[in-house]
């Protein structure tokens, strides 16, 4: 693993020209995962033995312990967006049969029912609200939606995007702040 993981942080460092503290944020994570696969599983595990089942135990350790502390969403996330690049790298590279973290998704922020956004001033194209509910709409059209579902929420059912005015901004705040 760790020849593999210098092949990786060289290929970060002299072909995609990333900055050293990009660099060093990948090693570091990588080598958190070499320790703990070392660690549960034995020290001679080779890239191509790792399975997803491992790859998510370390992301449930994360959550469940971490290093210092417990890992929040966040930090998780990009612990396992490194380990796909570098998982994605070596399948590129021929050097695993099997992408291990191909089928694992990055873990959301939060998950709920729904969500309604309160922005304090319209942008681009909106109008006074919006809904994902909306059909026949073009996606150009609810780019601010888009910005808050995929990056802040990831709502079951709905997502309100409100932008209130002067006119009606009374009438918001009575009905959320009661």
């Amino acid at each position: 693993m760790k020849r593999a993981s210098r092949r990786f942080i060289k290929h970060l460092a002299v072909e995609r020209n990333l900055s050293s503290y990009t660099v060093k944020g990948y090693e570091s994570d990588i080598k958190k995962f070499d320790e703990f696969i070392c660690r549960k599983f034995g020290k001679d595990l080779l890239p191509g033995d790792v399975t997803k089942e491992m790859v998510q135990d370390f992301v449930k350790y994360l959550a469940d312990y971490g290093y210092r502390k417990k890992n929040g969403p966040a930090s998780r996330a990009r612990r396992l967006t490194v380990l796909r690049t570098f998982f994605k790298f070596l399948y590129r590279e021929g050097l695993v049969r099997n992408n291990p973290t191909a089928e694992l998704s990055v873990p959301r922020k939060v998950t709920c029912e729904a969500v309604l956004v309160i922005l304090g001033k319209k942008g681009g194209l909106s109008k006074y609200y919006k809904t994902l509910l909306d059909q026949n709409v073009l996606i150009e059209q609810y780019e601010e939606l888009r910005i808050v579902y995929v990056g802040m929420t990831r709502p079951r059912k709905i997502l309100v995007l409100a932008v209130p005015d002067q006119t009606n901004k009374l009438a918001w705040e009575e009905k959320l702040l009661g």
